[in-house]
């Protein structure tokens, strides 16, 4: 029986060590003008993602956004907010470097103001994961469960303790389509180690999330493998364009303004609707239902 005893109590010790010592990964997201999508965005991360620290890179076009997004840092007190100056092309890459770099967690998760999260995710096993199989990214945004074409899996048999579904590993070279699975540098939410990219940004010569996923992309290593979970974890719901560097497809629903003015009525983006809602591109053209904040 004490035999019995000492075992239980070794496992708990056991269980929260290894919860002490997991590791966590820095989540940097980029915003402008949307407050009312970087609200849901960061109320979808609260009640799905783990192992993350937030920081918030934003920048504004005039007080009533500041005001808007004064509201989303209130709820939000957890995350650090980083506002962008009078010159937000010329400070967004020292900006970027600095809060991705200068902290001392070894991974870096990089997200865009209209994405939910829609499952839940351990970024702790997504780091386990990328060590065990040597990947250079895990992909939070894909899924074997899109309904498109897609790689060859590499067969796996992960060893990570509770894993909780099945996980795929691909090269991108052999990737199709490219834009879905050959991508691999990407600011939709892709778990990365902080020293393989480092190099590249350090480099390179952007101004915004558009220029540095753009001149990133072109620096891709396709020899190189991606990890995914069976279901994509989270969904880009593209309402409306805010930036001029693209021309990147939209739904053209509401443009900041007007969500700003709902935003400023209580509303929110109901984030219900999208748990575990069964997308089949990381981009989906979905109406969203407002609701009144608590």
């Amino acid at each position: 029986m004490k035999m019995l005893t000492v075992f239980r109590i070794l496992i708990v010790l056991f269980s929260m060590t290894s919860t002490v010592f997991a590791e966590v990964a820095d989540l940097v997201v980029f915003s402008y003008d949307r407050p009312m999508q970087l609200y849901a965005f960061l109320e979808s991360v609260e009640k799905h993602v783990q192992g993350v620290e937030t920081h918030i890179i934003y920048r504004t076009t005039n007080a009533q956004f500041d005001a808007g997004y004064e509201i989303v840092q209130q709820r939000f007190a957890n995350a650090i907010f980083h506002k962008q100056g009078i010159n937000p092309r010329a400070d967004f890459k020292p900006l970027t470097m600095q809060v991705t770099f200068e902290g001392t967690n070894n991974y870096v998760v990089f997200a865009v103001d209209d994405i939910i999260v829609k499952e839940d995710i351990n970024i702790a096993e997504c780091i386990d994961l990328l060590k065990e199989f040597s990947a250079y990214g895990f992909y939070l945004r894909v899924g074997k469960s899109l309904k498109e074409r897609r790689p060859p899996f590499i067969h796996i048999n992960p060893q990570v303790p509770g894993l909780s579904q099945q996980v795929h590993m691909w090269q991108f070279n052999r990737a199709v389509p490219y834009r879905t699975w050959g991508y691999p540098n990407t600011v939709d939410m892709t778990v990365y180690k902080k020293q393989d990219i480092f190099h590249d940004l350090q480099s390179m010569d952007f101004s915004s999330p558009n220029t540095l996923e753009s001149i990133w992309a072109g620096r891709a290593d396709f020899k190189l493998y991606g990890l995914c979970y069976e279901t994509t974890k989270i969904i880009n719901i593209p309402l409306n364009l805010v930036q001029n560097d693209f021309q990147n497809a939209n739904m053209n629903y509401l443009s900041s303004k007007e969500l700003l003015d709902l935003f400023f009525t209580g509303l929110k983006i109901d984030i219900h609707p999208f748990f575990r809602i069964a997308n089949e591109m990381p981009h989906m053209n979905y109406i969203p239902t407002f609701i009144m904040r608590e």
